[in-house]
Parts: structure tokens; sequence; C-alpha cells
């Protein structure tokens, strides 16, 4: 049960770090290369890491999280004298099989300890499910700090099938992430993510057929009954299946097929089959159908418990009054549902102030302890809201003493704490917070984001190529207007709203632009300078080209 650090993007290297991690009877820990290093050297830390493995040209430019780093690109002949039979380890299903971190309400986050049986017991099931195969395929694009990795990588290899590990690049490019859809027979996206495919697809007049496709799958968020129709529109040779779960039930623990199935909520649908659901009210008994309770997960599915923190543990994780086994738990998802008369669960909300964005879940406590570590910040609420196109971004309301606050340097010093995903798209400063009458804070009385204030200190575009382009951000941000030098990450973008401005910059302008330009290049005027640079370079490599054809002899031994 040693703990094992994996520090790099996804790749073949990554899936032969976790089999070997896993046939020495130790336990995975994913370390996502975009996190903050502030992040990745706290769980370092807090996982007692034994090794981090990860590739030299990570370890070369970014700073160490911690721990003996070993670059797996530089061990050369070292490996070739170590044996090559299976090790000498009995591995079962209570040991762990990976810790991953989550958002944690304290203010700091919280390893959640996954069994071996558990993760065996839901990939065997999801074959038998789905009639996974040897001709299946699936791409792998989610994070692999991120618990439905595991699914995308390993159900297609367990059935023989293979696996498509996709660059973050390509992730990112919307376009080329729908290409490879059409690859594959078996596919998961976030709803966040699922619907700019879509939305890229709609514009498209030649978008492809997606014949190849048995089974398109969708969770890790709420699902709109507006998107499972748009994907049943656009993928009619697959069937639709929405997934349910948390990282403390081993990712998935109920799903939804759409077979002419309609309901005006949310449905998660039945469990799966190595799990239970219930839902109960607050003495853990069953409640009436059509009755509000909150959703229980048990069985085979249910983790360990979160790592070092035993009284969390003992809160979340509670005696199951319907095992019948010696010791069975039932896992508190904080979610509240009700039975419907098919029995099917559905959805209706929060029953604390926990939320997922873009597929991941965040503690809104965390964040709010980080702000309240800034400098001259008296007070901090952070909420979830969603704007019309659907998608939900984080407001956070701060008091300050001064009455005033930095928001720059706080954006900066929160991106060096926080995943990208973590840190609020809206700033509001109040003067004080609004407490209602038994002095508590009123949450319903945080008044909306002025969206006015999203770009300070507007300086307008200088020529059309700019105006173009703050035309185009400010309608993928959602804000009225955006100046030559606000920073397109400030006024609340991220990765997945990058992916869609560089879409339609390409298509706008027609030049070769890359993700990697856009997060080189964050303000209009810069992403400006950089089009037309690229323009005249293309001049020049013609006109270049053009005079090496006419006159060959006066270019020998260039290379063009």
């Amino acid at each position: 049960e040693d703990h094992v650090g994996v520090w790099m993007e996804r790749s073949p290297d990554l899936l032969a770090c976790l089999l070997g991690i896993w046939k020495a009877g130790a336990v995975y820990v994913p370390l996502d290369p975009g996190y903050p290093q502030e992040r990745l050297a706290f769980i370092v830390r807090d996982a007692g890491m034994r090794l981090v493995l990860t590739h030299a040209q990570i370890a070369d430019v970014l700073e160490s999280p911690g721990g003996r780093i070993v670059c797996l690109d530089r061990l050369g002949a070292a490996l070739e004298s170590q044996p090559h039979e299976r090790p000498a380890v009995h591995v079962h299903g209570l040991h762990p099989a990976y810790v991953i971190y989550t958002s944690g309400s304290t203010g700091r986050p919280k390893g959640v300890q996954v069994l071996q049986g558990g993760l065996c017991e839901l990939l065997l099931g999801l074959c038998r499910r789905f009639s996974v195969g040897p001709r299946d395929s699936m791409p792998s694009l989610a994070s692999h700090a991120f618990g439905i990795s595991f699914v995308e990588l390993l159900l297609p290899l367990v059935a023989g099938g293979h696996t498509r590990i996709l660059e973050r690049e390509v992730v990112l490019d919307t376009g080329r992430l729908a290409g490879e859809l059409d690859r594959v027979s078996l596919a998961h996206l976030v709803p966040s993510l699922m619907r700019r495919v879509l939305d890229h697809l709609d514009g498209e007049r030649q978008a492809p057929a997606f014949d190849r496709l048995r089974h398109v799958f969708v969770g890790g968020d709420a699902v709109p009954a507006a998107l499972l129709a748009q994907m049943e529109r656009r993928f009619p040779s697959a069937q639709v299946v929405e997934f349910y779960g948390q990282t403390e039930t081993t990712i998935l623990s109920c799903h939804a097929p759409q077979e002419g199935h309609r309901h005006p909520g949310n449905v998660i649908g039945t469990r799966l089959p190595h799990a239970q659901a219930y839902v109960l009210d607050d003495s853990l008994q069953l409640v009436p159908q059509g009755r509000v309770g909150e959703i229980h997960i048990a069985g085979r599915a249910i983790a360990r418990g979160y790592l070092g923190r035993a009284s969390l543990t003992a809160e979340r994780f509670v005696p199951d009054p319907f095992g019948e086994s010696p010791g069975a738990r039932l896992y508190r998802t904080g979610d509240l549902g009700r039975l419907l008369p098919d029995g099917r669960i559905e959805y209706v909300g929060r029953a604390d102030f926990q939320v997922n964005v873009r597929g991941f879940r965040i503690e809104l406590g965390e964040i709010e302890a980080q702000l309240r570590e800034e400098p001259g910040v008296t007070g901090a609420v952070v909420t979830a809201v969603e704007d019309d196109a659907g998608e939900r971004r984080l407001i956070a309301y701060l008091v300050a003493a001064a009455g005033d606050v930095a928001l720059p340097a706080l954006r900066t010093r929160l991106r060096a704490a926080l995943p990208d995903y973590m840190v609020p798209a809206r700033f509001v400063v109040l003067d004080a917070l609004p407490l209602n009458a038994n002095g508590k804070l009123d949450r319903r009385a945080l008044p909306d984001p002025d969206p006015t204030q999203a770009a300070a200190d507007y300086v307008a575009p200088r020529d059309e190529t700019e105006q173009d382009l703050a035309d185009m951000w400010a309608d993928v941000l959602g804000v009225p207007r955006v100046g030559v030098h606000d920073n397109f990450f400030d006024l609340g973008g991220h990765s997945l709203l990058a992916a869609q401005a560089m879409a339609r910059a390409r298509s706008a302008f027609g030049e070769e632009l890359s993700v990697q330009d856009f997060f080189e290049a964050q303000t209009v005027a810069d992403f400006a300078a950089r089009i037309v640079a690229i323009r005249r370079n293309r001049t020049l490599l013609e006109q270049v080209t053009a005079a090496a054809e006419e006159s060959p002899d006066e270019f020998e031994g260039f290379v063009i």
C-alpha cells in the first residue's frame, strides 16, 4: 500500500505506470501537471509518497512538487536488468487501487481511497451491461486526476478492445475532438464538453455521421433533458446513457439509458451491478415514492474512506442498515432525490454547498477558506450560477477591510493555489454580507454581479482585427464588451471556453492557430498581434518559395 505519484500527461507511459504500481501492490496517486504547484505539493505531503514518476520534459520545466522524482525516459538500460516475471505480490479486493484528491469543505483537499475490488466490479459490470468487446474503442480524454479517467482508459482494454489516448491539445480543439468521436464505438464526455462538441457540429455543413458509435455516455454533472435530446439527434446509431456517481462510490453507481424514457427532471436512473442506491430520510429510513430524501449508495462500490481523515470518513460513510455482510456501509452523497414510479431515481438538488462545474465536484467552502486568507479580506462567500447558455460559473462575494480589493493580484494568487476550474469567474466586493433575521447569511439576498464591471479600465479596439476578436470574446464569455488589454481568463474564461474561442478565431481569420497560441496571448491586443505575425510570416514564406522556384540555383542548399 505504498503511495506512488504519477506526474505526467495522458500517455502510454501513464498506463504502464498504472499497471506497474498495481502489480507491485502499491497505490496510484495522480498528479495533474496542470494543477498549481502548491496543490501538488500538498498532495505529495499528505499522501506520504514513496515515489513520483514523471517525464523529463515535465520535471525540467515545472517546479517539483516534492518527493523522490524518477523520470521514466531517463532510466534507459536500468530497466533491462530488472526481472521480467510477475511480482510475487498478492493483491485482493480490499486493497486500495488509487487515491484521488477532491475538493474539501475545510479548505484543503481530501484523498479518497478507492478499492481494487470496487474498480474491478465496475469495469466488468460495464463490460457486461454494454457488451463491450475486442472490436470496441474509446477515447481517453479526461484528466487522470478525475475518476472517470479510469473508465475511459481501462474499459475497452479489459474487454480486449483499444483506447485512443488523446493529447490535451486535441481535447481542447473542438473540431479535432469531434473527428475523434467518429473513429470510436464508445465515448464519454462531461455535459459542458458535450455541449461544446454539439454546438460545433450544428455549425458544420458536413458533420460526420458517427455511424460507428454504439454508446455515448455523459455524466459528472446534472444533464439537461434538452442536451440528451440533442445527443440523440446527433448520434442516431448510438444509445445515449447518463451516468451518475462520485469518487467515493468508485466513479459510477447509477445509469439512465435514454430508451424512450422521458421526464422533465434530471433522472439519474437505476443502480449499476456493483452498487445499491437508496433514497433515505435523516433516520436512514426509506422515504415513500415521490418524497424527497438524500441519495445513499451502498454495495461493492463504496470506497475505503478519506486518507488520514477518520472523523470525516465516519461522518460520510455510515453503517448500512440494509446490508447483509458484516461492516457494510452507506455513503451519504449529499444529493437530494426522489423515487419515480418506474423505479428510477430523479435528482432534485444538493443538501449542502457542493457544486459541479464542468464535471468537477467542488466544495465551495474550500474556495471561501482560500479567499479569507487573502490580505484585507474579512468575509467571503462563493456561489454557482448558470448563464443563458447553461454554463455554470462561480461568483465570489468579498468584504474588504479597506473597502477595496486588488482583484488582478487576488486572481493571480488564487491560480497559484487552486485548479483553474475552482477560480471564480466574477468577483463582487460588498460593504457587508447580507444577513437574515436570525443573523445568518442570506444567500438569496446576494446581488447579481454587474456585467459592466467585467471589463474594467476599458480600452476600445484600434483596428478591424482587434474589433472582430473583442466581439468574438465578448460573445463567448457572455460579457457586454472586451477591451484590448482585458485578459480572457480574468473575465471568467477557462480551457473549454478558450477552445470555443479558438475554433471561432480559426474560422474567422483562416489561420492555423493553436490552443498554445491562445494561452500565450491572453489579451485581444496580444492575440491580434500574433495573427498579424502569422499572416506576415506566411506572406514571406510564399514570396521566398516563389523566388526559389524561379531561381533554383540561387537557393541550392537551402531547405524551405
